[in-house]
């Protein structure tokens, strides 16, 4: 929350030049925009968001991971901070990662798209057979959510 009426005019600003710098395709003038903005506004989990696609726009991986998990952990309750962390985990294959985020996800509220990221998980390691652990950890925490894998 921004107290002062002139910081939220900041705020509000800040927020727009974000956008035209993503709109003209100005990446690192955004990122740098945004690095200054979440130094300034820590506790405002949107603005983690909009860094973490920034980073991963400009193909930083790690740093998007590491901004929407700061989204995730200011915003619990967040699907589509939630659903941006495991996508991104998804790629550099941290399945134990992916697998406790969803199970996060799904003991806080019901969602179809983590139940399909979950399904897909599944059927991803059934099929390659190469990491029977991963599969039966798996398994064991997504038992409660009642998935259909057929």
């Amino acid at each position: 929350m921004i107290d002062k009426e002139t910081d939220r005019a900041e705020f509000v600003a800040t927020v727009q030049r974000v956008q035209v710098c993503v709109k003209d395709e100005r990446l690192a003038d955004a990122r740098d925009i945004l690095i200054s903005a979440v130094e300034r506004w820590p506790h405002i989990s949107m603005l983690w968001g909009y860094l973490g696609c920034v980073w991963s726009e400009l193909g930083s991986d790690e740093q998007s991971l590491d901004c929407w998990r700061k989204a995730r952990d200011l915003k619990p309750d967040s699907e589509s901070s939630s659903l941006c962390l495991i996508e991104l985990l998804w790629k550099p294959g941290d399945r134990l990662e992916f697998i406790d985020e969803v199970t996060r996800f799904l003991s806080i509220q019901d969602s179809k798209e983590h139940r399909d990221w979950a399904i897909s998980l599944i059927k991803y390691l059934e099929k390659s057979g190469d990491d029977s652990k991963t599969l039966a950890y798996a398994i064991d925490q997504f038992a409660d959510f009642n998935l259909e894998t057929d």
